[in-house]
């Protein structure tokens, strides 16, 4: 019955399945021989399938190390959303995440430093995505963990109650107990890069260009090298406009651009409500700007 049950919902275990399946036929076969090649194929298929685990598991993670870094020193995002994977074949927590409004920002929503831990569980494919300002305009941040989770518990049918809070974690919370005691792989750190400490500055798949366009795809970073030798790294919203470029030099133009130690400064683009650019501003760099492009300072 256990060897029947795998492989349902699109689970990564089909080889395994068959490989169990043949080990059962070989003991009620009586046969020396296919026993001893089913339990070999058997064992083989129990260790790929451990070491895919555990890869899928430990990639997950890293792509976490790597998309809190990229975002953790920008300003303009200050949320992240809960993504279900495409390929999420059980109702489990990660349902929770991505479908309660914990914090008052909107159903899986949270802000930057209070993101739940991925992955949640081996073979865990969620992922982030990020939150900018502009999408909370008119909310306030409010933590309401504990009373959130208990509203989106009681839409739910008793089954998938189940699948959440296991037998005992429903009849406990069905009597008034409190729901973060018994959710399966809850908990109550937050996620972290492990990236920070060790110094690393990712470069975001920074795409090298020979012209500064004012549009490009979503989210991208784009750098020059001007004419002068100087850099020039564009950023891009998620609408593909370019908000912001910061260069490394003074343009040769050190009139008009009397800033840091060698010229260095930022320019804002400014967009009105029908996304027009109206003016593009000139600044010196914040501590937190420095800090996003020191490996061209």
């Amino acid at each position: 019955r256990k060897v029947n049950r795998l492989a349902q919902n699109g689970a990564p275990t089909k080889a395994l399945k068959v490989a169990y399946s043949q080990l059962i036929d070989a003991v009620e076969k009586h046969s020396e021989k296919a026993l001893e090649n089913a339990v070999k194929v058997a064992v083989e298929e129990k260790t790929r399938y451990t070491v895919e685990r555990i890869a899928r598991t430990e990639s997950a993670r890293a792509w976490l190390d790597g998309y809190l870094r990229k975002y953790e020193d920008n300003e303009r995002v200050t949320a992240h959303k809960w993504k279900l994977s495409s390929r999420h074949p059980v109702f489990d927590i990660c349902d929770m995440y991505a479908k309660a409004d914990m914090y008052g920002l909107g159903k899986g929503v949270f802000p930057k430093d209070k993101i739940p831990n991925l992955p949640v569980h081996p073979h865990c494919l969620c992922h982030l995505a990020p939150v900018y300002l502009s999408k909370l305009k008119g909310k306030k941040q409010k933590e309401n963990i504990k009373e959130a989770v208990d509203k989106w518990l009681k839409t739910l049918p008793k089954q998938e109650q189940y699948k959440v809070l296991g037998l005992d974690g429903l009849k406990a919370w069905q009597n008034g107990a409190d729901w973060r005691n018994y959710a399966r792989n809850y908990s109550i750190d937050y996620a972290k890069t492990r990236l920070k400490d060790l110094n690393i500055k990712l470069k975001n798949d920074i795409i090298k260009v020979s012209k500064i366009t004012l549009f490009a795809q979503p989210n991208a970073i784009t750098e020059r090298i001007s004419s002068k030798g100087g850099i020039e790294r564009n950023f891009y919203d998620e609408k593909g406009r370019q908000y912001k470029q910061i260069a490394n030099n003074n343009h040769g133009n050190a009139k008009n651009h009397p800033y840091g130690k060698h010229g260095e400064h930022a320019h804002d683009y400014i967009y009105d409500k029908e996304g027009k650019l109206v003016n593009r501003t000139t600044k010196e760099l914040t501590d937190d700007e420095r800090k996003e492009v020191e490996d061209i300072l």
